[in-house]
């Protein structure tokens, strides 16, 4: 069998060579045994957490190497950990500053939108009403015309200068009695003619006015804002 090789052994310590009275030509006696036992002790703790006062033999040597390498690991650890905190300061920051825009962009948005909308809302409106003023001047239109169609008289001025019911006027009077009670009869019908038409005229007037108006609002709005 191969022999084991033999560890080198250290030094004896302090109290095995100060157990005779003669090491030091002073009598020792137990006590004094203890204490050199425990300043041996304490000795060797000291000297294993300050390996670098230890002679430069090949072990300590390394340990010390070690130990500076932990000692350098640890500095580039908390310098991370430094640089990490202030980038997550920054990007905390950058957060904030990016919600703070985007609540602020979007509050924004929300008050043009409701801008938008209610200008829309508002020409709308208006062409609902102006579409209303329709309703009503097409069937007087369509009237007028069945009138006219009914009269067979072209709508041009007379050659007789006397005063005289129109076309329309006779042709919705009842022909029935005295004519001058038939002629009074056909001018009172022209004088609500006349002022039906003076009615639907203006409502066809401001039937125009909306509509342009809403169309001319509503265009110019939407291109400011780059919306078409």
């Amino acid at each position: 069998m191969p022999s084991k090789r033999k560890e080198k052994e250290g030094p004896p310590p302090i109290s095995a060579m100060l157990s005779s009275a003669h090491d030091l030509d002073v009598p020792l006696n137990r006590d004094d045994l203890d204490m050199v036992e425990n300043f041996e002790a304490c000795w060797s703790v000291y000297m294993q957490e300050h390996p670098e006062l230890m002679p430069a033999g090949g072990r300590s040597k390394k340990l010390i190497e070690l130990k500076s390498q932990v000692m350098e690991s640890k500095l580039s650890l908390k310098k991370l950990e430094h640089e990490y905190e202030n980038q997550l300061k920054v990007f905390g920051k950058s957060r904030d500053l990016l919600e703070i825009n985007y609540q602020k962009g979007m509050q924004e948005a929300l008050k043009r939108q409701k801008t938008i909308h209610a200008l829309l809302q508002r020409e709308l409106d208006r062409v609902l009403e102006a579409d209303e003023l329709e309703s009503q001047i097409v069937p007087w239109e369509h009237f007028l015309a069945s009138v006219d169609k009914a009269a067979l008289v072209p709508l041009l001025e007379p050659k007789d200068r006397s005063v005289k019911p129109s076309s329309r006027a006779m042709a919705l009077v009842e022909n029935v009695g005295d004519p001058s009670d038939v002629q009074l009869r056909a001018f009172r019908i022209d004088h609500a003619l006349l002022t039906a038409q003076v009615e639907m005229l203006q409502r066809e007037i401001e039937k125009v006015e909306k509509t342009t108006k809403a169309l001319d609002l509503t265009g110019e709005f939407l291109t400011e804002n780059n919306i078409w």
